[in-house]
């Protein structure tokens, strides 16, 4: 199921340009990221190091790294990290993350978003939800919902994303709890490490 959900949200991870308008924002980025993919389009599947810069380089500067990585390990395996070990571990996901979507990139076809503008005063909110239907080239309609967290500059930032209700973070966090049950933070640091340095 994470795998589906990294693969069909490929072209819909994005940024933030403007505080006010984030359904703006998210069209603007998609149209980005696609354009990024369709003018690599040939090199997607054979350079590894081609696509992981197209997912720093667009994607990764406007996620929420840390609060992503505090909902990832849950509050309690957080508070008890040491700073060093918190460090460590949005690094290590960082990683993790970027290389699941480049393996995935390869995969990409020309997905069409339609965005629902939010409804209310955005103003007075710090975290919103915002609403897409996607259209899969011949494939059923899919709902894609995205978490956004108001930062202390006013910029909206990516923390969480679902796919027909299954989130991105509770997917992590079901793939990472018997690892931090049976070994702590430092147990899945490591296990994290050894995994991403096979990629």
């Amino acid at each position: 199921m994470l795998k589906k959900i990294v693969l069909l949200s490929l072209v819909f991870f994005m940024s933030v340009v403007s505080a006010n308008e984030p359904t703006v924002m998210l069209k603007k980025v998609s149209s980005d990221l696609v354009e990024q993919l369709n003018l690599n389009k040939d090199d997607l599947d054979s350079n590894h190091a081609l696509v992981v810069s197209i997912i720093k380089k667009v994607l990764l500067p406007n996620v929420d790294k840390v609060y992503m990585s505090k909902s990832v390990v849950g509050p309690y395996y957080w508070r008890s990290a040491s700073a060093e070990q918190r460090t460590e571990f949005i690094s290590e996901f960082e990683t993790m993350v970027t290389n699941n979507y480049a393996r995935l990139f390869s995969s990409y076809s020309d997905q069409k978003s339609t965005f629902i503008p939010f409804r209310g005063d955005i103003s007075k909110k710090t975290k919103i939800e915002i609403k897409s239907i996607v259209a899969a080239s011949s494939k059923v309609d899919f709902k894609v919902y995205y978490k956004l967290l108001k930062d202390s500059e006013g910029n909206w930032m990516i923390y969480d994303f679902s796919i027909d209700g299954i989130s991105m973070v509770e997917s992590y966090k079901s793939q990472f709890e018997p690892v931090l049950s049976g070994s702590g933070m430092a147990g899945l640091i490591s296990d994290m490490r050894r995994h991403n340095h096979k990629e």
